[in-house]
């Protein structure tokens, strides 16, 4: 009984190594990843311009910079990055 549950995990995994490699699956999870990442700063930019609809610019500037900061692990996005993004929606239009 245990024999059989451990082939077919083993079966289920060779199957998902071998759709995972038919489909190109790391440069798909590499493409996902980058489009995930060049689409978090404008959806950055639309937060703090909905919500300074209701309080001050200024204020939802730091809402939305501390919940980037909150959200983004410091290795998914070096300090550096998340610094400028957090400067650009600080600084701002205008």
């Amino acid at each position: 009984m245990k024999a059989a549950i451990v082939s077919n995990w083993w079966r289920t995994i060779k199957q998902a190594r071998a759709r995972w490699a038919e489909v190109d699956g790391d440069q798909r999870a590499a493409a996902f990843s980058y489009y995930l990442l060049l689409s978090l700063l404008p959806l950055a930019l639309l937060f703090v311009a909905a919500g300074s609809l209701f309080v001050e610019r200024e204020v939802a500037t730091q809402a939305v910079v501390k919940l980037v900061n909150y959200y983004t692990p410091a290795v998914a996005l070096p300090f550096r990055l998340r610094n400028s993004v957090g400067h650009l929606l600080l600084r701002g239009a205008g």
